[in-house]
């Protein structure tokens, strides 16, 4: 996995994220809601059964099981970021941080072009500095 690939992953781990943070919020309005008798079939019940209990214990189940998942993309980020801050020139931290961490609205990356007039540089010194932090990150932490 090369640097790119690896600090790419923020962006993965959002969109899972907002993945997850909507499953939970459908299931939280699935717990509030009450079943129905569907009175348009022949009903035979051999035994009593309490549907609705089944599937709000089913629900809080599958509640926590992406609560665990999305406690995972956190800690993962997290680590990411830690791991750029660690970089030996705070210019590679700066435009690394741009690049993979402070994400468009749409957890897509920001363009070399937009960090350069964000930071008040050319984007051919921009582009070259990136290289070298993405050299840099990767020698220190993928090899």
């Amino acid at each position: 996995m090369t640097a790119k690939e690896y600090l790419s992953e923020i962006g993965n781990l959002r969109r899972r994220a907002d993945v997850i943070r909507k499953r939970i919020a459908d299931l939280n309005e699935d717990m509030t809601t009450i079943g129905a008798i569907e009175y348009d079939r022949d009903r035979v019940q051999t035994s009593p059964a309490n549907r609705q209990e089944d599937k709000v214990i089913k629900i809080v189940d599958i509640k926590t099981q992406y609560e665990d998942e999305l406690a995972q993309c956190y800690e993962l980020e997290k680590e990411i970021i830690e791991r750029i801050n660690k970089l030996s020139k705070q210019i590679y931290v700066d435009i690394l941080i741009r690049r993979f961490v402070e994400l468009k609205p749409n957890n897509q990356m920001h363009t070399l072009g937009w960090i350069a007039d964000e930071m008040g540089y050319s984007e051919d010194w921009i582009k070259h500095q990136y290289g070298l932090a993405l050299t840099e990150f990767e020698g220190l932490w993928l090899n």
